[in-house]
């Protein structure tokens, strides 16, 4: 049974900060450097000052980004709210040409213990956790929430919004660039109750923010080591944005695979190694291209200055190769894509930087192959939230690289303050 609780958030005082836009970051995960320099520019309190922190002085990076974080409290940059709060979280956004919006809630999750289950869908790696674990011990704060789907057949937060929220002013809105945000606190104790009860009886899948949850619950086994240990303060609880299943504004897009430096590489050799196993169609145009993969959701498109489309020719090839892995499992394209060309005709590791590129922008994929920076470009569908559940609750995780929630869960909105 999982477990939330309300929060004092820590947040932007509208008396320092004019507007937010020039505060707020994306997740560190999805930052570059080109990126980094840009959101720095905006304002000298932005959240990649400690999300991101450089070395300064005699202080590495982590020490900095605590100092920075203390000051900005006591120049009441940041402040702390007065009431516990559940928070209501409204988001504007356009994706696939369309405006749409998601309702959700910021709250803090109880950490694992044998009472809650909260469900991955990704593996994880060792750096990154390194590098959270070191930035937590010092700043001592959730600045990042992660982002956590659930199914509500009540639509208990919708209708709280429909009902109450939409006809108050929120406490915090602001636009950046198309998006729109507005958070409304939500104090009165029988709400409350209403969304514990609610997510109590949820099964929690974390789609995004994995190392970020694998770290909060590292820090918090290391202040169990310490005297004054509290089993009820902040830090036994994660910051997270959680989001109804059935929201409309719930995107998923797919990491498509960007192959680069197998200049080596006939392309007969390939397009006869993926005869056989795919049906492989020869299409006129990337117009053509995206309509078949509208259609066919097990399809995969490929580029490599022709347009294909690729049909598995048999469900059974990968039942010999993952013998072990749950139906739901085998039949996500990434991982047909992964096993059967990028691991057995192209002998790759699946997180090969050198020759994988990684990204959600179809668009960007056959770029790269026209400008002659890569070879060619497997395009996928995004995986359904349905596919991800099934994956999800049978214990199982998905390929790397599976899926890009968009957009993802803004970093400085509220901060959880140990």
């Amino acid at each position: 049974m999982a477990k939330i609780v309300p929060f004092k958030a820590v947040f932007y005082n509208k008396k320092k900060i004019k507007n937010f836009a020039d505060v707020v970051s994306p997740p560190y995960d999805v930052i570059n450097e080109k990126m980094r320099l840009a959101l720095a520019k905006k304002s000298p309190f932005n959240m990649v000052y400690l999300i991101l922190s450089q070395a300064k002085g005699n202080f590495n990076k982590y020490q900095q980004a605590n100092a920075a974080f203390k000051l900005w409290q006591k120049k009441e940059v940041l402040v702390k709210d007065d009431l516990k709060s559940i928070y209501v979280y409204r988001l504007k956004f356009r994706s696939g040409g369309k405006l749409r919006e998601r309702i959700g809630f910021l709250s803090l999750l109880r950490l694992e213990d044998k009472s809650s289950k909260v469900f991955p869908h990704e593996h994880t790696h060792t750096a990154p956790k390194v590098d959270r674990l070191n930035l937590i011990k010092e700043v001592k704060a959730n600045l990042s929430p992660i982002f956590i789907v659930y199914k509500d057949k009540l639509r208990l937060i919708q209708n709280l919004y429909d009902k109450f929220l939409s006809k108050r002013q929120p406490f915090i809105s602001f636009k950046n660039n198309a998006e729109l945000h507005d958070v409304w606190r939500v104090s009165d104790p029988k709400e409350i109750k209403r969304i514990q009860n609610m997510i109590s009886r949820s099964q929690l899948c974390i789609a995004d923010g994995h190392h970020r949850y694998e770290v909060a619950n590292m820090y918090r086994e290391i202040r169990k080591q310490d005297k004054d240990f509290n089993n009820l303060a902040p830090y036994n609880y994660c910051l997270t944005y959680f989001l109804d299943t059935d929201s409309k504004g719930l995107v998923i897009w797919p990491y498509n695979r960007v192959i680069k430096g197998l200049n080596n590489l006939k392309p007969e050799f390939l397009l006869n190694e993926l005869a056989k196993v795919f049906v492989v169609k020869k299409l006129n145009n990337f117009a053509g291209l995206t309509r078949e993969l509208a259609k066919n959701n097990s399809a995969i498109g490929l580029y490599n200055g022709a347009y294909y489309i690729l049909f598995l020719k048999k469900e059974s090839i990968l039942g010999k190769i993952l013998p072990k892995a749950s139906s739901a499992y085998r039949k996500l394209t990434v991982t047909i894509l992964n096993n059967l060309v990028l691991k057995n005709i192209l002998h790759l590791e699946l997180l090969d930087k050198e020759h994988i590129y990684f990204t959600p922008d179809y668009k960007e994929a056959i770029g790269k192959v026209k400008t002659k920076e890569a070879n060619m470009a497997f395009l996928l569908n995004p995986v359904k939230i349905e596919e991800l559940l099934a994956v999800a609750f049978a214990g199982e995780k998905m390929p790397p690289k599976s899926t890009f929630f968009y957009p993802k869960a803004t970093t400085g909105i509220l901060v959880n303050k140990f």
